[in-house]
């Protein structure tokens, strides 16, 4: 398995990944399919430099999962936090990529010039926990019953580490 960085055309990819997910309602939000229109603004949006978006591809270069960190907020003042999502095909899950993909992440947060990842995933979602079980991932945040999946209502829980300078967790 080898992580590259995304490229403008590969948007089908994720949203193939993602629509796998749905049936299972535990990592995606999604409650239908979706298709790549609608995500172009999301795929439009990476800042390669500062956000890259990566894939996790076998060795014949078929995507096995996605990662994609965003600024957590829109003011200055939260440029140093990003949220990384992230997803796997059904048929890759339990098999470290997604644990990868979050190691992957973490390395590159000295050069995205970035002091606490987070990653939001559904409280009920408990094998997406998995990848995040490292040093310093702990709770940041539970809210309560922020989403309404066919009519149960679910929790979110944030999870990430803080780092020092180098990129090194910090307690």
């Amino acid at each position: 398995m080898t992580i590259r960085p995304a490229e403008r055309d590969d948007p089908p990819a994720p949203v193939a990944i993602d629509d796998a997910s749905i049936p299972g309602r535990m990592p995606a939000a999604d409650t239908g399919a979706a298709t790549v229109a609608p995500r172009a603004p999301w795929a439009a949006a990476f800042d390669p430099p500062r956000r890259p978006r990566a894939l996790i591809q076998d060795a014949a270069r078929t995507p096995k999962g996605w990662r994609s960190p965003r600024t957590f907020d829109a003011p200055p003042a939260c440029e140093a936090t990003v949220v990384v999502g992230a997803g796997t095909v059904p048929p890759a899950r339990r098999g470290g990529r997604a644990q990868h993909l979050a190691a992957h992440a973490l390395a590159a947060c000295p050069s995205w010039r970035i002091r606490t990842l987070l990653a939001s995933l559904f409280a009920h979602d408990a094998p997406s926990f998995a990848p995040l079980a490292g040093p310093g991932f702990v709770r940041r945040g539970l809210p309560p019953r922020v989403a309404d999946l066919d009519g149960l209502q679910r929790d979110l829980a944030i999870r990430g580490p803080r780092l020092a300078g180098a990129g090194e967790i910090r307690p």
